[in-house]
């Protein structure tokens, strides 16, 4: 898939951390992202607008990822997950996984790893140099 043809949702407390993946998203091709800033947000903007890929943050208030997670696994979507989160360990990454996320990035994470990541999932990522 095209990077320009992909509705983003990036569902994090974070400012900062929805910042920079907005700002690495558009370095890497895609088009404007979705944001929100808690998991009810990120739940009601999934419901809404569909994306075909989210960013979604582990620890949030109101609800965190792994409901979000559940839900929108249960609702049937095909869409890619991507969970983000501070906390190391392979028990994180399996338990996310097993939840049914596609990939696991730690933060904080740099413009390479993210576009290693989509490239995994099936995008066709081409990196731009700093300018």
């Amino acid at each position: 898939m095209l990077p320009s043809e992909t509705k983003v949702l990036i569902v994090d407390d974070s400012v900062h951390v929805r910042l920079l993946l907005r700002a690495t998203l558009d370095k890497l091709g895609f088009p404007p992202v979705l944001q929100a800033a808690d998991g009810e947000e990120g739940w009601q903007l999934f419901l809404t607008e569909s994306p075909h890929l989210v960013f979604l943050d582990q620890i949030m208030p109101r609800m965190d990822g792994a409901e979000v997670l559940a839900r929108i696994r249960s609702h049937g979507a095909d869409t890619r997950v991507i969970v983000l989160s501070s906390v190391a360990g392979a028990e994180k990454i399996i338990h996310a996984k097993e939840m049914g996320a596609d990939h696991y990035i730690l933060k904080p994470f740099t413009r390479e790893k993210v576009a290693e990541v989509l490239s995994q999932l099936g995008w066709e990522i081409q990196v731009e140099a700093d300018s």
